[in-house]
């Protein structure tokens, strides 16, 4: 009758894994219910929790009754009283309050000093004869278990060909039993090479920086039998694989905190890990954000709002830019750094944010977007890039604004007022963006013509549209916290027009190649070129160039000089030409150049002006008092409805004092120098939607 009970309980053990506490792997959940995307990855620790039965149940049972948290300490069942009672425990001794005995519970209950709090005295706990043990991952090993298996599994064991899916043999058997001692391979070792070894072995593989492949080659096989990192960070030694007659393991490593590595692991950083993504290094993520008291869901796979808020709390206590998302810094903090802080430490003082690569202005006068780098000392005065831009309408104007640009972007966004579509949105405040010309539909053939030949001019109903290439390049550059400083600046159309689109090459719904621009002429104020015809409106040439600089010289042109004849530079020649007597008409004909050129007319009595300014070293962002006619946005959309335009925000500029000239020339009227404070959006303010179009 024993015999039988007890063939009863060994196939019950077998074939029933719903009652094997013992070597449950089901990871701690802080929600019940979850939706998962995949099937759970093993974690660290065995679980017990209430359901569970068996021999470690009942010495748990055993345990809470002897230490006056549980009323009956007889029994196998992990049922509701055992789970209220293991949660009473885990309050008392500072432990993560989860209701379940994971290793780390396990140890601490069993500790011959765990706190009572009363019933019978702890000296009375009947002594486990033959308590489950934890191997070197900290999983509990059941008695009727296989123990891990050890060296001498794979003695003499040498690498002779590449295994891969489908492969048998006494090496694959190697490989089995060395992933099982490491802690990433819970089967039982058959020698096959099937769908278990090759998680097995891309996980090894993600662990020890090694590339994913599911494959042990030379390099897999040489980390794997050598000195490697197990599936708890914490560092191996080399497999015993010299014949002896009787090998003895190598020590297992005490870990100076449960689950935590005291050792940096090999780290490769391959991309960036945020809300949405998924894959074997977002395991991996998750994995190591369990190990430091961080993650308490299960190990999926999918990065969502449980890792996110990991990811921050993890971000905030060891000094990093908290934003939830794992990028190169915060990947090589979990994984590299020899002391990351967990989740029950001091956390680490805050390091003093890098200043931003770029700097975003905005000229609503010229419709021109231009991104600073920073020079030298620090401020943004280095010129990357200009972008020709459509800004808001009189009816739809865009706000003058300085703001911190808020985290939010999108690859495509949709306008549900306009029925219109643009790609790559970056915000600007909570309801305006950067983002490309518009499309009729999410496809790039599908190409509205009219935004991208409105591009030069104010089109758009707040935010600032640009070509795709330069949208992209602000989606793909600036991060949040940079500062976007949108302005109206005096007239510049020849900077605008240098800057505009080519013609649109219907084929690819892109701006046509044109060719690479030729080197700046060399102008020494000496050296002027020949007559070769009249120059006017719409002319560009290099004698154009050499026309912008000497007005720029003498100090009538104040705009770019860019070779195109538009009317900064009219403007420029028509007060030249009325100060000098000539016919005042913009255009500059043979006695115009003429005079324009001569050797008489020197340019020392006339002050230089200085090319448009730079952005001021600093900024300061004040909050901006509340509108008086806020656009609402529309839940979960890109939505805008009119909002009157703030006071323009005046750009002082030197005016010219006179020319010498035997003509009087009138005094002109110098801008007010003072400008009002800019005003900022907070980047966090309430908005429920997308942009504006």
């Amino acid at each position: 009758m024993k015999r039988a009970a007890a063939l009863l309980c060994l196939l019950l053990f077998l074939f029933a894994p719903c009652v094997r506490a013992e070597i449950i792997v089901m990871p701690e959940s802080s929600e019940a219910g979850a939706a998962q995307d995949a099937a759970p990855a093993p974690t660290p620790f065995a679980q017990l929790y209430v359901g569970a039965t068996g021999e470690a149940v009942s010495l748990v049972r055993q345990r809470l009754f002897a230490l006056g948290y549980l009323a009956d300490g007889t029994g196998d069942v992990y049922d509701e009283a055992v789970g209220a009672a293991v949660l009473a425990f885990q309050q008392r001794t500072g432990l993560a309050q989860t209701g379940r005995v994971n290793a780390t519970t396990w140890n601490t209950l069993m500790d011959e000093n765990a706190a009572s709090i009363g019933g019978v005295a702890p000296a009375s706990t009947p002594t486990p004869a033959a308590a489950p043990t934890l191997d070197t991952s900290g999983w509990i090993i059941p008695a009727t278990a296989t123990p891990a298996p050890t060296g001498s599994a794979y003695a003499g064991a040498t690498f002779t060909r590449t295994l891969t899916y489908g492969a048998e043999g006494d090496d694959v058997r190697a490989v089995q039993t060395r992933l099982a001692e490491l802690g990433y391979f819970r089967e039982n070792v058959t020698g096959g090479y099937y769908d278990k070894t090759e998680e097995a072995v891309r996980s090894f593989q993600l662990r020890n920086g090694l590339s994913r492949d599911g494959v042990v080659g030379p390099d897999t096989w040489g980390a794997m039998m050598g000195e490697c990192v197990r599936s708890d960070g914490t560092v191996a030694s080399p497999a015993d694989l010299q014949p002896a007659a009787t090998p003895t393991p190598s020590p297992t490593p005490a870990p100076a905190q449960p689950g935590v590595s005291a050792t940096p692991m090999p780290f490769t950083y391959e991309r960036k890990l945020e809300y949405g993504d998924t894959g074997d290094d977002v395991a991996a993520l998750q994995q190591r954000l369990t190990e430091l008291g961080y993650f308490d869901a299960k190990v999926t796979g999918g990065y969502y709002r449980h890792t996110r808020d990991a990811v921050r709390a993890f971000q905030k206590n060891n000094g990093l830019t908290v934003d939830g998302v794992a990028g190169q810094d915060t990947q090589a903090a979990l994984f590299a750094d020899p002391q990351p802080v967990p989740s029950w430490a001091t956390p680490r003082p805050t390091a003093t944010p890098a200043p931003m690569p770029y700097l975003l202005e905005v000229d609503l006068t010229n419709q021109i977007t231009t991104a600073y780098g920073l020079d030298e000392a620090g401020q943004y005065t280095l010129v990357v890039r200009r972008m020709i831009c459509s800004t808001g309408t009189s009816s739809y104007p865009t706000p003058v604004e300085t703001v911190e640009m808020p985290a939010k972007r999108a690859r495509w966004g949709y306008f549900p007022q306009w029925d219109s579509h643009a790609q790559y949105l970056t915000r600007i405040d909570s309801l305006n963006a950067f983002h490309s010309v518009l499309y009729y539909s999410p496809n790039e053939d599908d190409l509205a013509v009219s935004s991208y030949e409105a591009l030069g001019t104010p089109a758009s109903h707040g935010c600032v549209r640009l070509l795709v290439a330069d949208a992209k390049w602000i989606y793909d550059n600036c991060q949040a916290g940079t500062i976007i400083r949108i302005f109206e600046g005096e007239p510049d159309p020849e900077l605008t027009e240098s800057l505009k689109p080519p013609p649109l090459d219907y084929g690819t719904m892109l701006p046509a190649v044109t060719p690479q621009p030729t080197a700046e002429p060399v102008y020494d104020g000496v050296n002027f070129p020949a007559y070769s015809g009249i120059l006017k409106r719409g002319t560009e040439s290099e004698a154009v160039y050499f026309l912008q600089r000497r007005l720029q010289e003498l100090g009538y042109y104040h705009g770019t000089v860019t070779g195109g004849y538009y009317g900064g530079t009219i403007e420029a020649v028509e007060a030249f030409q009325r100060d000098h007597g000539l016919s005042v008409d913009g255009v500059a004909g043979q006695q115009t150049l003429a005079l324009l050129y001569s050797p008489d007319l020197s340019p020392s009595a006339v002050p230089t002006v200085s090319p448009a300014p730079t952005p001021s070293p600093a900024l300061t962002l004040t909050p901006s008092p509340a509108p008086t006619a806020a656009r609402t946005p529309e839940p979960d959309s890109f939505f805008v409805t009119a909002t009157p335009g703030p006071t323009a925000l005046p750009t002082a500029t030197p005016a010219p004092t006179a020319i010498p000239t035997a003509t009087p020339v009138p005094t002109a009227t110098a801008i007010p120098t003072a400008t009002p404070s800019p005003t900022l959006i907070p980047p966090d303010a309430p908005f429920s939607g997308n942009a504006v179009g």
